[in-house]
């Protein structure tokens, strides 16, 4: 039987994940590594996705890995709060991708 942790499927599941995060934010064409997308993707998500802190008010903890924040965020199509966001930002390329 076929596993789905090969590191090619985890490779492929990321990128649907990445895609559908970019989609959520509108920006649906390739993006270049460079500092300049950084802006982009940075503003695309602070005019898409919204602070919010729903979770936090009525007592629960989020969890603040990468495949839990996307799915509330892309999946579930709701907003974040401030631990929240920079994770998914982070999960769309490395530092040193960007010039770092």
């Amino acid at each position: 039987m076929a596993t789905t942790n090969t590191p090619a499927a985890l490779c492929a599941a990321e990128k649907r994940g990445l895609e559908a995060y970019l989609r959520r934010i509108g920006l649906e064409r390739e993006l270049p590594a460079e500092r300049a997308t950084l802006r982009v993707v940075h503003r695309a998500h602070v005019t898409s996705i919204p602070f919010e802190n729903l979770d936090i008010l009525l007592g629960a903890v989020p969890a603040l890995d990468i495949g839990s924040v996307r799915d509330k965020l892309v999946r579930t199509d709701r907003g974040g709060y401030c631990h929240e966001v920079p994770r998914e930002v982070s999960g769309i390329a490395p530092p040193a991708e960007f010039g770092q």
